[in-house]
């Protein structure tokens, strides 16, 4: 069709780029209002593992609710005028359609589902590896759900598609991993596992030859989908451990020494160990390499503590907090960026904060007076006398601070990050596997949480988290030699809660003071936001996606999971615990 006196592949070219699409469209949008709509489904960032509801991310989202296009936004007429285009771009053509069929039925519905597929066939012919996985994903999204409508047809033709590249040989080891996982992901025939393992075998070579021990890792870990020797998987996950430990040492070496790093890595070598079953376990020399493994970072322990340095600023306006945020993640690569961004704000300091709130109430009357908080409906949710009046005051500049350097340092930072690194929810698994600090076993869901976060979808991001963080306190806990759990007047053995667990003599061991205060203000304080108790009792409103305390609740996740970590129970009960932050 045309707008105006221009038609669509007039203005649309030979472009397969969404961004470049969205601006000709737009250019051309006061011609014809056709051109207005394609410009905003063009805007929208097509977005993996996100469910078909949210396919399409829009361009920009704001801490109030707020966002550009999105396809809930589409009326009646824009819909009228999708149905009425014509064009041979395949970007515009896939777009179009799969913005069609779910504002179709019947016969009408499956047309559009095909036509959106076949286009994304084609135009990852097209265009380069890292874009064309994305839309091959979306395809063999589409196909599965409705493989009824064609037999499975398309589905396969996800399958020939990787299969054929694999066979041409992969451009890296990144696009290798990523058509291995795809052959998985669409049922992948007997005879592609020979020619699965030997690619990836060779790759492995290469990796370990040049030392490339975090690339290594993820070979074994694709490597131990494929196998199907239960005892080489368990071997596999033995020699991934090993890489950590040879990861580690390579850290403790030259200039770049930093036993902080390597104590980590040897933390994520003991996890993985753990991972293995009993019964190979003998086979594998676990234990005794556990116990090595534990030694040797009791030894890194207090190297590790003096390499912690503090650092102190004078004080800046909040529009010089954001400037110096975004300067701190602009032009980095996708990895540093995240690295900056994790710690781009400082953690609170109990000593700092309970100084600063006993000279505020120095000489005043407030201290004098009992205090009653109401929740949001009115009830009484609290009562506090006069000898709580510090922890009340406490409560109130930790606040502050909170919604200062989320302002003023988290949110800017991340818009910038946002504008010039298009992550995924794979980058997220990746982080969470890598974590020292994630538990075994939750990886999916703290990188489920740490992606809707990066979205800006608080709500999701709160309602995975919280639980994610107490879980974490609670594994690391009873790794330490902490009671996690308790008997209670039934002879039932309950699940201590995290507001008790931070009140634990052992979470100050094994946390340090200062974050385990943070978790107490954000979580778990009697005076601080209780988003624990909110989430857990479903009082939680829609008021959450807009919350600054629900970022910051976000961003101090992605600090834990990101920061090198190290567990600190001591094999010598003479030699003092070190905290793991």
């Amino acid at each position: 069709m045309s707008g105006g006196e221009v038609s669509v592949d007039a203005v649309a070219g030979e472009s397969h780029s969404d961004f470049e699409l969205y601006t000709r469209f737009r250019e051309h949008s006061s011609s014809d209002p056709t051109f207005t709509v394609l410009a905003n489904v063009m805007s929208m960032m097509l977005v993996r593992d996100r469910g078909d509801m949210a396919r399409f991310a829009p361009m920009a989202e704001f801490a109030d609710g707020r966002s550009t296009f999105t396809t809930a936004k589409l009326t009646e007429h824009d819909i009228e005028l999708l149905r009425a285009v014509q064009t041979s771009n395949p970007a515009v053509r896939a777009r179009v359609n799969d913005v069609l069929w779910e504002n179709a039925i019947g016969r009408k519905r499956i047309e559009h589902v095909h036509l959106a597929i076949d286009a994304y066939f084609e135009l990852a012919e097209l265009v380069d590896w890292h874009i064309s996985e994305d839309l091959l994903h979306r395809a063999h999204e589409l196909a599965t759900r409705f493989q009824g409508a064609d037999g499975g047809e398309r589905k396969e033709r996800v399958r020939a598609f990787a299969r054929a590249r694999l066979d041409a040989g992969a451009a890296s080891p990144g696009q290798l991993l990523d058509l291995c996982e795809m052959l998985r992901l669409s049922s992948s025939a007997p005879e592609d596992r020979e020619a699965v393992l030997k690619a990836l075998s060779a790759a492995r070579g290469q990796a370990s030859e040049s030392k490339s021990f975090r690339l290594e890792r993820n070979i074994i870990l694709e490597l131990q989908q494929w196998v199907d020797d239960e005892s080489r998987v368990q071997d596999l996950l033995s020699e991934s451990a090993s890489l950590w430990v040879d990861e580690a040492n390579s850290r403790l070496d030259g200039e770049s020494r930093s036993a902080f790093v390597a104590t980590s890595f040897l933390e994520k070598a003991v996890q993985q160990l753990r991972a293995i079953p009993r019964k190979h376990r003998e086979r594998l020399n676990v234990a005794n390499r556990i116990e090595q493994l534990r030694t040797r970072m009791v030894s890194l322990g207090e190297e590790a503590v003096d390499e912690m340095t503090a650092f102190d600023s004078p004080e800046i306006s909040l529009q010089d907090m954001s400037a110096n945020a975004r300067r701190n993640v602009k032009g980095l690569s996708a990895t540093e960026a995240l690295v900056r961004f994790a710690t781009i704000a400082s953690l609170l300091t109990e000593a700092e904060v309970r100084a600063a709130a006993e000279e505020i109430l120095e000489g005043t009357i407030a201290r004098l007076f009992p205090t009653t908080s109401l929740t949001r409906d009115g009830r009484v949710a609290d009562r506090s006398d006069e000898s709580e009046a510090v922890d009340r005051q406490m409560a109130e500049l930790a606040q502050h601070h909170r919604v200062m350097v989320t302002l003023g340092q988290i949110l800017p930072a991340l818009r910038t990050m946002r504008a010039e690194h298009s992550l995924g929810r794979h980058d997220f698994v990746r982080l969470a596997y890598a974590s020292a600090i994630v538990p075994p076993g939750q990886e999916q869901l703290f990188a489920t949480g740490l992606y809707a976060g990066w979205n800006f979808d608080a709500d999701v991001a709160v309602h995975l988290l919280v639980p994610r963080t107490e879980a974490l306190v609670r594994h690391h806990l009873k790794s330490a030699g902490a009671l996690t759990t308790h008997l209670n007047g039934e002879g039932i053995d309950d699940e201590i809660a995290l507001p008790a667990l931070l009140e634990k003599a052992e979470a100050t061991e094994v946390f340090g003071v200062d974050l385990v205060y943070e978790l107490q203000g954000v979580y778990a304080g009697r005076f601080g936001s209780n988003l624990r108790h909110d989430v857990a009792h479903g009082l939680v409103t829609d008021s959450i996606r807009g919350s600054v305390l629900a970022m910051y609740a976000w961003w101090l996740t992605l600090r834990i999971v990101t920061v090198p970590f190290w567990n600190p129970r001591d094999p010598d009960p003479d030699q003092p615990s070190r905290p793991i932050y």
